[in-house]
Formats: structure tokens, C-alpha cells, sequence
């Protein structure tokens, strides 16, 4: 993490610590400090994903499916519709 990204990090700190987003951006619930590595192996799962199923599943495929149903827990409004743009 850069000292940009850390500061950013601070300034939301209040509301990524009772939010999932939380998990993916504090190191055991803190900001983390300057040089800390950040992992987000599900987020490389998905890119990895989409490097080999293409941009289809973004829209139409598993991950769409799985995006939504992450929205629809936490009140999102994004939703899978059968057909649509495709």
C-alpha cells in the first residue's frame, strides 16, 4: 500500500469497519501502514476467470450470477436478467 492509498484508507477507516468491504482493506480490523501488501485472492480468482471464460461470464455467466446474489444480501440494486443484452 502506498501512503496515498493508506491515507484513503484512514478517511473511510469509520465506515470499511462495519461493512464486508472492510475485510478486503484492514489488516485485522486496522489501517494497515504504508508498504503493507495487499492480497485479494478472489478478486485475482475472478480476473483469472475472466482471462480464460471472457467478458461473457462478467454479464451473463457465473460471475454475474454471483455478483448479484452478493448485491441482493447486502441491498444492492444490480440484478441478473435472463437474455437481456446479449
Amino acid at each position: 500500500m502506498t501512503p496515498v492509498q493508506v491515507d484513503l484508507i484512514r478517511q473511510h477507516e469509520p465506515r470499511l469497519a462495519y461493512r464486508s468491504a472492510g475485510r478486503l482493506f484492514l489488516d485485522a480490523g486496522e489501517v494497515p501502514a504504508p508498504g503493507f501488501r495487499l492480497r485479494q485472492p478472489a478478486l485475482a480468482r475472478t480476473l483469472e476467470r475472466l482471462a480464460s471464460d471472457g467478458v461473457a461470464d462478467f454479464y451473463h455467466g457465473e460471475i454475474a450470477r454471483r455478483i448479484a446474489r452478493d448485491m441482493k444480501r447486502h441491498g444492492g440494486f444490480i440484478t441478473v436478467t435472463s437474455g437481456a443484452g446479449r
